[in-house]
């Protein structure tokens, strides 16, 4: 591994207490490319945490100050986004309350301030807020009122088939130039209990973010929930490896077994295992989990996000399946995950072809027919 890439690395574990700040400034004076740091530093999500550690006394000097001037300069344009996003936040969750429905934020701002205690330390870019399926339609007309409108138009047959197949809309507010994911479960089918809408309310807390409590999820299904997000993803961010250890490193009370038991019952057990592994080996995670060593099998798969981390290219489908079908402990998960893959609608299948909402059924055999074209070998 170049040192540049471990220096990234080596910031991120000082930043989150996994490691010593004094290895950064070790690894710091052998680095070439300070520009290649700063591209990948927000490629992966984590300027935040790489700015605040070269920052330091004692690594800053082995900085170019053209480089910890770029890093300021990104530290604070993030930490001013993040508050503005964190005050969206709170004013749709205000909205939906008022409307007398309860939502559930995930990720974004709260995970930063109960992960990473500093809303400015996570790099992200829009809102994801859960609430129940029969609430769906009123939350979606509650956020227009505040300036959320539909990121896409379809017809009402196909919305009727894109709301049967996924688990949430994209809503965008263009006067405040905010993206919000309104979700009615975590995940497609192929993803075990994430999949059932009831499963984020069985599994809540409440968090303090900007002096106001909202509804977040508690550390055991949030750790769940987190390594299974990022292995939809194939874990191509490091910021997603952060994000696992912030909550573990930020939970010294977590109950391990209930970690395993959510994850046994949602599919996600190689998921968890893959997560904690890859924290151990980038970023030196060193929690007493009381878990069973990682397999061979997730070895391998820690093995290839690793080497495919620093390799900035679009992934084949077939790479995409693949992963998933390796990263799933459960054939029936399998099974699940590729016919939704191959017969659920897409946006872009609705796209292609508006049916009624009477003939909506007809988007499952049409999916696998445009899939076949686009596939085919020549």
């Amino acid at each position: 591994m170049r040192v540049e890439s471990r220096v990234l690395l080596s910031a991120c574990a000082a930043a989150l207490g996994t490691q010593p700040p004094s290895q950064l400034a070790t690894l710091a004076v052998g680095v070439s490319d300070w520009d290649w740091v700063l591209a990948q530093a927000w490629r992966h999500g984590i300027t935040p945490l790489v700015a605040r550690q070269l920052a330091r006394p004692a690594v800053a000097s082995f900085v170019p100050p053209i480089i910890l001037q770029k890093l300021r300069a990104q530290f604070d344009e993030n930490a001013l986004r993040n508050l503005m996003l964190a005050r969206q936040l709170i004013e749709a969750v205000g909205a939906l309350e008022s409307a007398g429905i309860p939502a559930i934020p995930i990720k974004g701002p709260v995970l930063a301030v109960s992960a990473y205690g500093d809303l400015s330390l996570r790099q992200f870019g829009d809102l994801d807020v859960v609430v129940a399926r029969r609430d769906f339609a009123r939350a979606r007309a509650a956020l227009a009122t505040h300036g959320f409108e539909p990121a896409m138009s379809l017809a009402p047959g196909p919305d009727a088939a894109f709301l049967g197949a996924d688990y949430h809309i994209p809503l965008v507010s263009q006067h405040a130039g905010v993206s919000l994911e309104l979700h009615w479960a975590l995940a497609r089918a192929g993803w075990g209990a994430l999949r059932d809408e009831r499963w984020p309310w069985r599994h809540a807390r409440h968090v303090r973010l900007l002096g106001r409590d909202v509804t977040a999820l508690s550390a055991e299904p949030l750790l769940v929930y987190l390594c299974a997000h990022a292995s939809k993803h194939l874990w191509a961010n490091i910021r997603w490896v952060c994000d696992v250890t912030a909550v573990v490193h930020s939970e010294p009370q977590l109950d391990w077994d209930v970690a395993a038991s959510l994850a046994r019952r949602t599919g996600a057990d190689r998921m968890l295992a893959l997560g904690l592994e890859l924290a151990r080996g980038l970023l030196g995670l060193a929690a007493d989990t009381g878990l069973a060593p990682a397999d061979g099998s997730v070895r391998v798969l820690a093995r290839a996000v690793c080497e495919g981390l620093w390799i900035d290219k679009r992934r084949s489908i077939r790479d995409v399946v693949a992963f998933q079908c390796r990263v799933r402990s459960r054939p029936t998960d399998v099974i699940a995950y590729c016919l939704n893959l191959a017969t659920a609608p897409q946006p872009t299948d609705l796209d292609a072809v508006v049916l009624p909402r009477g003939l909506r059924a007809l988007y499952y055999l049409l999916r696998p027919i445009r899939l076949a074209r686009k596939y085919a070998r020549p």
